[in-house]
């Protein structure tokens, strides 16, 4: 039978990372967008020597295997904007296998991050507007020819690397390793919690592989359904459903792990199990609540300090360096107070809240 205290806690677990999965993916469609092998600049004013710039790049393209786009942006509101690709039919579906996406003009939502459209439209448009920056995927060595090939007649920058900077894995990562962690401390408490019924029924004849396939079964059906209700909760906010191969993999591991402890039941020790203090009810039901606190927290907050550590990596400067340290001590506090608020011991707990108000 599954317990709907546990399925109810798991499934807004399983909310919060996949609100954090699709507000994630904004972040890695704004850097998509913009990201190419190289971009260069070319300002052609004249309207008829630009439509012949655009049919020589047409040409070049196929003779020197290069993906050449263009790509403008639109700020709608504060948290909208509308990014149109300027690309060749023949290209069109690598830029939306490369953005996660089937249609032709999807828009995408998040509460946190808000909206994004995607328009695409042909290469010969860019005749249209006045956009000098042009993208690039390709080698070095082919760009060099294109540069060599169209520079005279209209003019072209030097190439440059454009890898764009993208701050989703940094967010995904995070964000999977803390509810792991979480979701493990639940499972092996659990497990400690059932040992005294497990021994009880294994001392009474009961085959120890019935009292544990059961709970195995048992458990795997509640995160499995956990995370169902979990997606399907987020997707009313974002944009949850994607990164799915990710997504399956997680799960599939975390049920590995978790399922694991179970094993722990095979081996039950009679005086270590009666020996252990018992917890009454009050005491479970304020464990309880405190982590959930943490954990909601904990998921959020630690999850946007990665990316922040990470922006702050880069350009590295002293005076950074100490705010670095207070957010490193910040995560080593955090996780252990999980740990120990389950077993009655706080002074972890009081140091983190020392840091964060100070």
């Amino acid at each position: 039978m599954i317990n709907k205290k546990k399925l109810a806690f798991f499934s807004f677990l399983f909310f919060i990372i996949f609100t954090i999965v699709g507000d994630s993916y904004i972040y890695f469609l704004d850097g998509k967008v913009f990201e190419s092998d190289f971009r260069y600049e070319t300002d052609i004013k004249d309207r008829e020597l630009k439509q012949e710039y655009v049919q020589d790049l047409g040409r070049y393209s196929e003779e020197f295997d290069l993906k050449i786009f263009v790509v403008t942006s639109d700020v709608t509101s504060k948290n909208s904007a509308t990014y149109t690709i300027y690309s060749s039919d023949e290209d069109k579906e690598f830029f939306k296998n490369r953005i996660l996406s089937n249609q032709d003009n999807p828009s995408f939502h998040s509460l946190i991050s808000g909206e994004r459209e995607i328009l695409f439209k042909p290469f010969q448009d860019i005749t249209q507007i006045n956009e000098k920056n042009y993208y690039v995927f390709g080698t070095k060595d082919n760009v060099e020819k294109l540069r060599s090939a169209t520079n005279d007649k209209y003019g072209m920058s030097k190439p440059e690397d454009n890898n764009y900077a993208n701050d989703a894995p940094f967010i995904l990562s995070a964000a999977w390793i803390f509810i792991f962690s979480i979701i493990l401390i639940y499972s092996f408490f659990e497990v400690n919690n059932y040992k005294k019924e497990a021994l009880f029924k294994y001392l009474n004849g009961t085959n120890i592989k019935n009292v544990v396939q059961p709970l195995v079964i048992t458990n795997t059906v509640t995160i499995i359904f956990a995370a169902i209700i979990g997606l399907f909760l987020a997707l009313l906010i974002t944009e949850s459903y994607k990164f799915a191969y990710i997504t399956i993999v997680a799960v599939i591991v975390l049920l590995l792990f978790s399922n694991s402890f179970f094993l722990l039941l095979f081996n039950l020790n009679v005086k270590k199990t009666f020996v252990r203090s018992y917890y009454t009810i009050g005491y479970k039901m304020l464990a309880f609540l405190v982590l959930s606190v943490i954990s909601i927290t904990s998921i959020l907050i630690l999850s946007f300090t990665f990316k922040t550590i990470h922006d702050a990596w880069k350009p590295m400067k002293p005076m950074r360096l100490g705010f670095i340290m207070r957010i490193l001590i910040n995560i080593t506090c955090t996780f252990p107070s999980i740990f120990l608020i389950m077993v009655g011991s706080r002074p972890l707990l009081w140091i983190r809240m020392s840091l964060l108000f100070t």
